[in-house]
């Protein structure tokens, strides 16, 4: 996928996340842990593997604003 395609298919989650109401925000992360905890070891351990390659192709400066933009995310959600 690329970086365009990410962006948007990131906005996309975004914008339906932000559409939900609170339980079916809440419906949503309980289907996604179940789907994580479904999972073989194996097949988790390739997608933490996959996350961690991408995250350390990064550039410091993509990091920091990875990181700047995960902070920001989390303090919305905690304002609302």
């Amino acid at each position: 996928m690329s970086d365009e395609e990410r962006a948007a298919h990131k906005a996309e989650r975004r914008a339906r996340c932000e559409a939900m109401s609170d339980e079916e925000r809440a419906a949503h992360k309980a289907e996604r842990r179940a789907h994580w905890k479904a999972m073989s070891d194996e097949e988790r351990a390739a997608k933490q593997a996959e996350r961690r390659a991408r995250w350390e192709a990064m550039s410091d400066e993509e990091r920091a604003a990875k990181q700047a933009e995960r902070r920001a995310r989390r303090a919305s959600i905690a304002g609302e």
